[in-house]
């Protein structure tokens, strides 16, 4: 085993980094359910650490935004702020940080509102008849 290590086939941190770039760009979880999974793998807290560190607060961002956007349409609600209380908590059983989470919901639901207002139908249009 110690050979495995010093050639690099076993590299918890470097599986660490990776896993949780994967997690949060492809999986589309936040940094604190990747912390989770990590620890359940039994990687070294230092490793763990390190790995979240090294992940870009902005690809967390948009992870968050993405999954928000996907996810708007489909939760239900009696008003606009029960929808968004839903994807919010939806965002932090994913693991993203309240910030991220806020933003993200902002986001898509104005997104939403300006998509239903361009959908709107428009006044009937008259024309003009010279004569």
């Amino acid at each position: 085993m110690e050979r495995l290590v010093r050639q690099g086939y076993v590299n918890d941190a470097m599986f660490a980094q990776r896993f949780a770039e994967q997690r949060v760009t492809g999986q589309k979880k936040g940094s604190r359910l990747v912390r989770q999974e990590l620890m359940q793998r039994g990687v070294d807290k230092r490793e763990i650490d390190e790995a979240i560190k090294g992940l870009d607060e902005e690809v967390e961002r948009n992870s968050a935004l993405a999954l928000a956007m996907k996810r708007w349409p489909a939760v239900k609600g009696k008003s606009e702020r029960e929808r968004q209380m839903k994807l919010m908590n939806m965002l932090l059983r994913r693991g993203f940080p309240g910030a991220a989470a806020r933003e993200a919901v902002r986001k898509a639901s104005a997104s939403a509102a300006e998509a239903e207002e361009w959908d709107a139908p428009e006044e009937p249009f008259e024309e003009d008849t010279l004569d």
